[in-house]
């Protein structure tokens, strides 16, 4: 069975007809709109280091099988109760935070990008807390130790961070 198509079968007045139709938002994946409504934009925090400094007390989010690079706007949609604390931290103090991409191959990560968080949402639905968030990545970073910490009560990861390399 062939896979060719012929000039026969070929129909040009059906694809100029459609050309200049746009049947979809081409901004929602932009926007990230999926995510839901009430969105309060992050303003006020610049993170502001020297090359070979070391950063602490940076909340440090795990998300599997996820890439991410310097410049790029990602969702995170988090429903576990150890990332929901870290963002929250993340949103009230620094707007700040590690993302680590986790592979069940890697065991010792070292390697993190430095996301800021531009908007964000939290909130409570079926007795379950979701913390929603557009975040974008800043800078590559080399994770020195982690540590936990105490946040309203509760306990989550952060990371003493070394500055390496810096990436827009």
């Amino acid at each position: 069975m062939s896979t060719d198509i012929t000039d026969s079968e070929f129909d040009e007045d059906a694809i100029s007809e459609t050309e200049g139709e746009i049947t979809y938002d081409r901004h929602l994946p932009a926007m990230h709109l999926y995510l839901g409504n009430n969105f309060i934009d992050a303003f006020g925090s610049r993170l502001f280091y020297e090359y070979d400094s070391i950063l602490r007390e940076i909340p440090i989010v795990f998300e599997e099988n996820v890439v991410f690079w310097p410049g790029q706007t990602i969702p995170l949609f988090a429903t576990s109760p150890d990332t929901c604390k870290a963002l929250k931290y993340a949103i009230r103090v620094q707007r700040y935070h590690a993302f680590i991409c986790q592979h069940q191959l890697v065991e010792n990560i070292s390697c993190s990008i430095i996301a800021q968080v531009l908007s964000y949402r939290i909130a409570n639905e079926d007795g379950e807390e979701i913390v929603a968030v557009r975040a974008i990545g800043r800078h590559r970073v080399h994770i020195d130790s982690v540590e936990t910490m105490i946040f309203e009560n509760t306990e989550f990861v952060t990371a003493c961070i070394f500055v390496y390399a810096v990436s827009y």
